[in-house]
């Protein structure tokens, strides 16, 4: 069974990367870290022997597709003078001498990945999982809802509605799509499920009676 984590495991996860590599003697390059390519967040270290620098990356990927909102990545990039395109990294101490570290240079030396599952908007409460199963099982979800007709592309946005669906197939999706803590779903748990619309995609939100948090899909 997929392991989920939440944002602040992975915002962890992250600061103790860092960690480690500072512990090994790397101190922190600010010349090199000016301006933003739209990651998450990032630091860059440089080696004892001054002569890499290595930027520890979060990004976050919104083109991520079917039964996730997006994924979020760690990776450590490491860059030499010449990738930065200056004779050696001292000069960048120079007054007036900064270089950008550019994210898709130089040799990529460790990546992790975790696939975002959809739960609305909020991020914080988003579950994440680094199950590579996770495509292929976004793919059968989007696939079981196009061949039991839950698609539908009317209504407007924050016209919520009740939705109706077959309570035994929807006990059967949920059961299955659902994740960690509904696979053993009953229909008495299901207090009803609404639908809207943003930009001609219908979302439904599914609410359960009990502990069971509501599912988006």
């Amino acid at each position: 069974m997929a392991k989920f984590v939440q944002y602040k495991d992975i915002v962890a996860a992250y600061n103790n990367k860092v960690a480690d590599i500072m512990a090994r003697g790397y101190t922190i390059f600010i010349p090199t870290m000016g301006g933003s390519q739209g990651e998450e967040a990032h630091i860059h270290l440089i080696d004892p022997t001054h002569k890499v620098v290595y930027g520890v990356i979060l990004e976050r990927d919104s083109d991520w597709g079917d039964g996730s909102d997006y994924k979020m990545v760690i990776r450590i990039m490491g860059q030499t003078a010449e990738d930065l395109r200056c004779e050696n990294l001292d000069q960048l101490y120079a007054p007036g001498n900064r270089c950008t570290f550019w994210n898709n240079k130089g040799v990529e030396v460790y990546k992790q990945t975790w696939y975002a599952m959809a739960q609305g908007n909020d991020r914080s409460t988003c579950y994440y999982t680094t199950d590579e199963q996770v495509p292929a099982q976004a793919k059968a979800r989007r696939e079981y809802k196009y061949r039991n007709r839950l698609y539908d592309h009317s209504g407007r946005w924050n016209d919520t509605t009740t939705a109706q669906f077959d309570m035994n197939k929807l006990v059967k999706f949920v059961r299955k799509h659902g994740g960690r803590g509904y696979g053993n779903c009953k229909a008495e748990e299901i207090k009803g499920v609404r639908k809207y619309s943003k930009d001609g995609v219908v979302r439904y939100l599914i609410d359960f009676n009990g502990s069971k948090k509501q599912l988006a899909f």
